[in-house]
């Protein structure tokens, strides 16, 4: 069925999230909601997804966005109207191409998970529209992947950085030390006033005593004026001393916030450091293969003729998963997930296999059930992998290799 007849609804009401085709529920739920907003929903509705993992959390909850009337779909389609309530009162009298100026300014000002609820939902908005909008968030969740290759430019750019950082806290510790000493010469200043002001007052007493000899009124006023001044020195000196206290404090305070940033800099930089020489480990395994380290690699972690099925995964990395396992003495079968292959298939395979891989960012919702429903029947180990790459892969054959390897249950490695 086209696309544009899956979204119409009756008396061009705003549609339900049940009458959305089933292929959207998976970028609603995943951009409209975070998943501790999924997992109190959840909770509310009296689901223990007590252990599951927070993509297993969010495929059961996608499941159930189709079945009108199910108590999970009813407080979605509620949620998402009540937390967007105010684009879709903005949004109510717009015509289609209105409707599409919105959704142009929404990705210029990266506030996409408001309106994309609206439109994907609003009467108005016909199925080319719909398309627009899906591909749009669609294509955005493929750029959070393409910014990971930008980590080691930034490594550099970091580098440079952490040493920028490090000339400023120089600067800064210079300062801060100079405040303290010019706080140190203003409290020793501050002490000789004080000294003097107790000599004046001193003095003061010993002419009010003498006051009513003076029967000059022109000493007296003399008297006063340089009693004046030395209270208005005093105020200067005080207020002066108020000051230097708080450009030390604003110094202290700067000095502690460049640490702080320092810090995280240097702990950004080492972590960087680390995940560039695992990968640098890894691609040298496999560009130099009669290496020592290899032959020790293979004889270290052998799969003893084990049969692994690699479930899903990506298609021009099959022979790479291939050349790994069968590097390390083992058998290797692999299924699309679905793509072309049907998912039938997976039950027919799985008395031949001994292990099961399957990585969780590469497989369907349907392959994902599949696989834990085979795995469970004929009691086969599965192995939840978090990415499809193949260092996932080769921590995966080490796991099986390992001695304490005896039970069938899921394990998620990183």
């Amino acid at each position: 069925m086209h696309m544009n007849n899956l979204i119409l609804t009756a008396n061009n009401q705003r549609k339900r999230l049940h009458e959305l085709p089933h292929l959207f529920h998976c970028s609603i739920i995943g951009t409209c909601f975070t998943i501790e907003e999924i997992r109190k929903l959840v909770r509310r509705c009296r689901f223990d997804l007590k252990g599951y993992s927070d993509y297993e959390v969010h495929v059961f909850v996608v499941n159930y966005a189709k079945e009108e009337g199910h108590i999970l779909c009813k407080r979605l389609n509620k949620m998402l109207n009540k937390k967007f309530a105010r684009f879709i009162q903005e949004y109510a009298d717009l015509t289609q191409d209105q409707l599409l100026a919105a959704w142009k300014q929404a990705l210029a000002s990266g506030e996409i998970p408001g309106p994309f609820w609206t439109l994907m939902t609003h009467p108005n908005a016909e199925g080319s529209l719909v398309h627009i909008v899906y591909e749009d968030v669609h294509m955005l969740s493929h750029l959070l992947g393409a910014s990971n290759r930008a980590d080691l430019q930034r490594l550099s750019h970091l580098e440079e950085q952490t040493d920028e950082w490090q000339e400023n806290l120089k600067y800064w510790r210079k300062e801060a030390q100079h405040r303290k000493q010019q706080r140190l010469e203003s409290n020793s200043e501050i002490t000789k006033l004080r000294e003097m002001v107790a000599q004046q007052q001193s003095k003061i007493e010993v002419l009010s005593q003498q006051i009513t000899t003076l029967e000059s009124e022109e000493k007296m006023q003399r008297l006063q004026q340089k009693f004046e001044l030395v209270e208005k020195a005093l105020r200067k000196t005080e207020n002066e001393k108020v000051y230097l206290e708080c450009q030390l404090a604003k110094t202290e305070q700067g000095f502690e916030i460049l640490k702080t940033r320092n810090e995280h800099l240097e702990k950004s930089v080492r972590e960087l450091e680390e995940e560039n020489n695992f990968l640098e480990q890894f691609l040298t395994q496999f560009t130099v293969s009669d290496c020592d380290g290899c032959r020790h690699n293979k004889e270290q972690y052998n799969l003893q003729g084990n049969c692994i099925l690699y479930v899903g995964g990506r298609y021009n990395l099959v022979s790479h998963y291939r050349s790994l396992v069968e590097d390390h003495n083992g058998a290797f079968l692999h299924h699309d997930g679905g793509l072309e292959r049907h998912e039938k298939e997976l039950g027919q395979v799985m008395g031949r296999v001994d292990v099961v891989v399957c990585p969780t960012d590469c497989v369907s919702h349907n392959a994902f059930f599949i696989v834990k429903k085979h795995c469970k029947k004929y009691g086969k180990p599965c192995l939840m992998l978090r990415s499809s790459g193949l260092s996932s892969l080769n921590q995966a054959i080490a796991h099986i290799c390992d001695r304490e390897f005896t039970d069938a249950k899921k394990v998620i490695l990183k």
